[in-house]
């Protein structure tokens, strides 16, 4: 049992660091499409537009906890 709970918690600190990631590469797409003509494959649209009516684009500086937490929530129900 100590065994599964530490894989579980391992599996849960995943998901967020994937979530952060997440966060970080949807903000560089936000940032990055007024620059230059950014195509996106379908699947890849599909999990930024997904995303984005979860976590919206941060246009003013704030605590991203809240940000980071729907963001490993998304990933995980993906």
């Amino acid at each position: 049992p100590l065994v599964v709970q530490k894989t579980q918690k391992q599996v849960d600190n995943i998901f967020g660091i994937y979530g952060i990631e997440l966060v970080h590469a949807a903000q560089a797409v936000d940032l990055h499409k007024g620059q230059s003509n950014l195509k996106m494959s379908a699947q890849t649209k599909a999990l930024y537009s997904g995303f984005r009516k979860q976590v919206l684009f941060m246009d003013t500086d704030r605590p991203l906890t809240d940000d980071f937490e729907k963001a490993a929530l998304f990933f995980r129900s993906y």
